[in-house]
């Protein structure tokens, strides 16, 4: 990395052991990484880095977020958290998302049991900062018609999956595979996607 050399949030700027983080940069596992995008500031045995957009955000607890499922375990889903930008500012994940377990009463969308295993690494969700942990944002995908899967691929055939307002489930059409997953009312709809996290953030 080189003085004035334009970086991306998350890019590895440096050991701690090389450089006292700045502005700009956050650390973790003793390595300093980029916060933002902008120019990269070396100084006096500090490294930063220089916004190149007016508003940086960090996500917080109450933020609706766009995440991909990276894991799956009986009680918890892992996720990667999208970055956004709404018109000049921009918002950007500091640290991966996990889902618990959902208590499925709080979601009148089907009388059967929502399981984990149902949802499979590659779902894209909608979802609601519950928490801002220290290592993680825990995510809510309970209690609100827009949060839940808007994307998912049959784990069987690889072909996307249909809603089926009838037994409120996903269905391939391809397969007939049936998989039982919370669904966002913007499910397959990217453009009320969009619109909808433009309007919670």
């Amino acid at each position: 990395m080189e003085d004035n050399e334009i970086v991306m949030p998350g890019d590895k700027l440096a050991t701690e052991e090389e450089f006292l983080p700045s502005k700009g940069t956050f650390n973790e596992n003793n390595y300093i990484y980029s916060l933002l995008i902008g120019d990269l500031l070396i100084s006096r045995g500090k490294i930063g880095v220089k916004s190149k957009i007016k508003d940086i955000m960090c996500f917080d607890r109450g933020n609706m977020v766009l995440c991909k499922i990276s894991d799956t375990l009986p009680s918890v889903l892992f996720a990667d958290l999208s970055n956004i930008q709404v018109n000049e500012k921009y918002y950007i994940a500091t640290k991966d998302g996990k889902i618990t377990k959902p208590k499925y009463e709080d979601r009148d969308v089907t009388s059967k049991r929502i399981n984990l295993l149902d949802y499979n690494p590659g779902d894209l969700l909608l979802a609601r900062i519950k928490y801002n942990d220290d290592d993680s944002y825990t995510l809510d995908i309970t209690g609100e018609n827009e949060l839940g899967v808007v994307l998912s691929l049959c784990d069987s055939c690889g072909n996307i999956m249909s809603y089926d307002e009838k037994l409120h489930m996903l269905v391939c059409n391809n397969c007939k595979h049936v998989k039982n997953k919370i669904i966002s009312e913007c499910y397959g709809d990217f453009n009320k996607v969009v619109s909808t996290l433009s309007s919670n953030l």
